[in-house]
């Protein structure tokens, strides 16, 4: 079977970050772009507070924020006993589902407008069916 990539018709090399952002869990790949070069795509299998679990490139998506705003436990690690002792104690406010506001209500070319001035980016969006 042929490759269905081809090689990066670019004159530079680049890097490709992908999020996948879902409902209950969330992935990240990337790929090192290399002129001549097909690409190939990897994905994240190691995240904070998901060491123990070898492979896995998907992260809960859960996120964790004090009073004041600021993010106190994401991911694996806000899904622990532990964070959720402290969570409960110091009255931090759960964040999940995001992923579904995130595609009703953000202007991701916004968000896209805050990186630009430090790196060459742009954007493509999927919906899930």
């Amino acid at each position: 079977m042929k490759p269905t990539r081809k090689p990066y018709g670019g004159t530079v090399r680049s890097l490709v970050i992908a999020l996948d952002i879902g409902t209950t869990f969330s992935g990240v790949s990337y790929a090192i772009l290399e002129p001549g070069e097909i690409p190939k795509i990897h994905g994240v299998t190691r995240f904070p507070g998901q060491e123990h679990v070898a492979g896995n490139s998907k992260i809960p998506s859960i996120m964790y924020y004090d009073r004041h705003g600021r993010m106190k436990a994401a991911g694996a690690e806000a899904d622990g006993a532990s964070v959720l002792a402290q969570a409960e104690d110091e009255g931090w406010i759960k964040v999940e589902l995001y992923g579904l506001i995130l595609a009703n209500f953000c202007a991701l070319s916004d968000l896209v407008m805050v990186f630009a001035p430090y790196c060459n980016i742009q954007l493509q969006t999927a919906a899930s069916p």
